[in-house]
């Protein structure tokens, strides 16, 4: 039964966000010490009745301590609500996490050591 699965809280895998002029590029950051595999992340941003189309993205694998840039954001999109809900493998336990952002929610930038860029990290 449903009640029976247990999906446990993932830690360590973050969404970075690096502005490059006028493109928004967001950034899967695994920060744990093993790899993750199999990773889904479904997009969509939405705002006042306005949506995006809903994408998807398969990454095969990360490896520990690495980053991968999925998806660019240009445009009035980056000042939408945005969602990213993300689900992986780590061994035979699959993990399950949701990142939602907007731009005014983006404030001070920081360093992201795993890309080396300034950016917003969104937990």
């Amino acid at each position: 039964m449903k009640k029976d699965i247990l999906i446990p809280n993932p830690s360590g895998v973050k969404l970075g966000i690096v502005q490059e002029e006028e493109v928004w590029d967001l950034y899967l950051i695994n920060e744990n010490d093993h790899s993750i595999r199999n990773i889904l992340a479904v997009t969509s941003a939405s705002q006042a009745g306005r949506e995006t189309s809903v994408l998807r993205y398969f990454l095969e694998s990360m490896q520990e301590f690495s980053s991968i840039k999925f998806e660019s954001i240009i445009g009035e999109v980056i000042d939408m609500e945005n969602s990213i809900f993300l689900t992986y493998y780590v061994g035979m336990d699959i993990y399950e996490k949701e990142f939602v952002f907007s731009k005014p929610t983006l404030q001070n930038p920081v360093e992201l050591k795993i890309v080396n860029k300034p950016g917003h990290l969104v937990d």
